[in-house]
């Protein structure tokens, strides 16, 4: 593999999805979802043997500017279900996750990683 670009958070994600639609396919027994799947796999066997690091990292960089703001979304859920004591929000200029003590109306939160101050109803 020297020489070569490897996994990145593009190739878990592709993985990942291939699964997801493999254990689809077998209670749909869909032929088109098995040539999708397999297209898959091609393309990110393709991506981790290319020797073309600029190109893939410019890939996996697109993916993650998509994929972020999910990945914040569900990881502020998982907080918000682990923790009822406090509420989290999002910062609207650097997206970081604030948390606040709960309290009743609207509340004033300057965010920590940013100083930015926005009001949200608590």
């Amino acid at each position: 593999m020297q020489g070569r670009y490897g996994g990145d958070d593009l190739y878990v994600a592709i993985t990942t999805l291939c699964l997801v639609l493999l254990i689809l396919n077998n209670f749909l027994r869909s032929r088109a979802l098995s040539w999708l799947i397999m297209l898959l796999l091609i393309y990110n066997l393709y991506r981790i043997f290319s020797k073309n690091y600029a190109l893939r990292q410019k890939e996996n960089k697109i993916f993650i500017n998509l994929a972020s703001p999910l990945q914040n979304y569900f990881r502020k859920l998982a907080l918000q279900l682990k923790d009822r004591e406090h509420s989290y929000y999002l910062c609207p200029r650097c997206h970081k996750i604030n948390r606040i003590p709960k309290k009743q109306g609207a509340v004033t939160i300057t965010c920590v990683h940013c100083a930015h101050e926005f009001e949200k109803k608590n």
